[in-house]
């Protein structure tokens, strides 16, 4: 074993010891079980689900106390999971996925993610990077220009929408107590204005 393999085991079973005793230390508190009780309760729980049922369910679906279920009963398929997590996420960074879902909210269309993937592969075209890390700044540059166009779009609407005017004028003709003239269109201007300059430098 590798040293980076060794020093990865050692924190993957860090984290799966962390999620047993988090579990114990609830099933205290929920239950009001003595310590005993708890761990008794918790390796009752870590065998609850087999091993088929938990190797099926989607990677991303895994806790690390579902991990360590399967590490209770066959710590090969606990490593073999932790490798599909793995490749899925690998995958996803290497296809734009998951710098796509970092824009993504909870109502994002189909057209709105291939947008983004395009506008990757677009920038990619044009710089071909070699390696993780200029991989990494393709995604950096398609998420700040997708911004962009994101809040540009908002300015537009909302300089279309906005009043001439905002100053409430009182019957002497003088503003308000607490109106203001600033429009609020040259507030928002300053988030495109500001991607700009993070994806083109000073």
């Amino acid at each position: 074993m590798t040293t980076d393999a060794a020093l990865e085991a050692r924190a993957v079973g860090r984290e799966l010891a962390q999620a047993r005793h988090d579990m114990t230390h609830y099933l205290q508190e929920e239950y009001q079980l003595d310590e005993d009780q708890a761990r008794a309760k918790t390796l009752e729980l870590a065998r609850a689900e087999t091993t088929i049922q938990l190797m099926e369910r989607p990677p991303k679906s895994l806790s690390w106390f579902d991990l360590d279920q399967l590490a209770e009963q066959d710590p090969q398929l606990a490593l073999e999971a932790w490798d599909r997590i793995k490749a899925e996420v690998r995958e996803e960074y290497q296809n734009g996925r998951r710098a796509a879902r970092a824009l993504e909210a909870f109502d994002t269309s189909p057209h709105e993610m291939a947008e983004f993937l395009v506008l990757r592969e677009e920038f990619s075209k044009q710089y071909r990077p070699r390696n993780g890390i200029e991989r990494t700044v393709i995604d950096m540059l398609a998420q700040s220009y997708s911004s962009y166009l994101t809040w540009l779009e908002r300015l537009t609407t909302y300089s279309h929408l906005e009043p001439k005017t905002e100053t409430i004028k009182t019957k002497d003709g003088g503003p308000s107590p607490g109106s203001s003239t600033a429009r609020p269109s040259i507030r928002l201007l300053r988030w495109p204005i500001g991607f700009t300059k993070c994806s083109l430098g000073p």
